[in-house]
């Protein structure tokens, strides 16, 4: 039996690792999944009666902890544990501020997992030993698909996604195609930017390329609207995509000719851009942090840019409009085989049950 400490959702990074991991486990071992869903949820099966994240809950039985965002290392449901062995899931992309903490470890865990190469490697730096186990992406949902694709309508359409901050590169894209839409009239940005948490959306202040004013707007949506105005790009060469179940989510990567993922530090692969490659869409992305276990030559245009405080890369905005140039003249059907190369690396190397078997091996050591 293996316990699992995750959160499940549809339309957030953690929630949708949670909602395909618990049942790919499920299909290699017995599990019990401690996290609160609704009556009725296709997940419910697994959540044992007497599980409440407020009471204390121990087991006999390994633990799989995700461990909580950003540098603090406490795992999701700090409540739980197991008295065998605990294995904390970690994504940190600032490792530097990650260092205090590392006495949280040995607190909660006797072993960690990183998210992706680089997050194991900067985990190495601060004294931690980690394995890696990286996030797959369901190819019978995230695939191309015969009569879906751009709208033949004489546009170029760029795909972005992934919640709106800095950290995720979302000023580079707006100061890059603020270039690239001045110069080229049918290209068209389609933004899936949602994020629920505003505060991480003022991180866009600290941009040297655009201005950002956070008290523009109640929401995520009034926000970038707003400062999208204020930046020079107008309503009618954008669309914002509102935040959708993620299964939702093939139709629209299919509408883009292009992925544009110029992000700065990823502690995991990215999902928005693994789903995207796996539907067949040719990426332009920066090569390094969590994205080097991904972004490849062979099959991406990948985007450079000098080292800096943690790790991250910091992409050169003369560079990301250029990469952009190369892959519009590129032609639709070049286009398309490196699109292909992508879906197939996808399909070959990032899938749920290798995540799930990778995982499942160091709870059972």
């Amino acid at each position: 039996m293996l316990n699992l400490s995750l959160v499940v959702g549809d339309s957030w990074g953690a929630g949708v690792m949670g909602h395909n991991l618990v049942p790919t486990m499920a299909s290699l071992t017995d599990i019990r999944m401690l996290a609160k869903v609704q009556p009725g949820h296709p997940m419910e099966k697994y959540c044992p009666p007497e599980f409440s994240p407020e009471v204390p809950y121990a087991s006999d039985d390994p633990m799989l902890h995700l461990a909580t965002g950003g540098v603090s290392f406490m795992p999701v449901n700090p409540n739980a544990w197991s008295w065998k062995r605990n294995v904390g899931w970690v994504y940190t992309e600032y490792p530097e501020q990650a260092k205090r903490n590392v006495p949280h470890v040995d607190r909660y865990y006797q072993h960690l997992v990183a998210g992706s190469t680089w997050c194991r490697e900067k985990l190495e730096e601060i004294g931690l030993h980690p394995t890696v186990a990286i996030q797959g992406v369901d190819t019978d949902v995230f695939a191309p698909k015969e009569g879906e694709g751009p709208k033949n309508d004489g546009k170029f359409y760029i795909f972005s996604g992934g919640k709106a901050e800095h950290r995720k590169g979302t000023d580079i894209v707006i100061a890059a195609y603020k270039i690239l839409s001045q110069k080229y009239p049918d290209m068209h940005l389609i933004a899936a930017w949602g994020n629920l948490w505003l505060e991480i959306m003022n991180s866009l202040c600290a941009s040297k390329h655009i201005r950002y004013i956070p008290t523009m707007g109640a929401t995520w949506k009034d926000r970038i609207q707003a400062n999208l105005t204020i930046n020079g790009i107008s309503s009618d060469r954008y669309t914002l995509v509102d935040m959708v179940p993620n299964w939702k989510m093939p139709q629209i990567y299919r509408q883009a000719h292009i992925g544009l993922f110029p992000n700065r530090g990823e502690a995991g692969n990215n999902m928005p851009m693994c789903e995207a490659m796996a539907c067949g869409i040719p990426i332009v992305a920066t090569n390094g942090t969590g994205h080097s276990d991904v972004v490849l030559e062979d099959h991406a245009i990948c985007i450079g840019g000098p080292t800096v405080e943690n790790g991250w890369v910091e992409p050169e905005l003369e560079e990301v409009v250029d990469a952009v140039e190369q892959a519009y003249k590129l032609g639709s059907i070049d286009r398309a085989i490196m699109g292909r190369k992508g879906m197939e690396f996808i399909k070959a190397n990032l899938t749920w049950e290798r995540c799930a078997k990778d995982l499942l091996a160091v709870c059972e050591a």
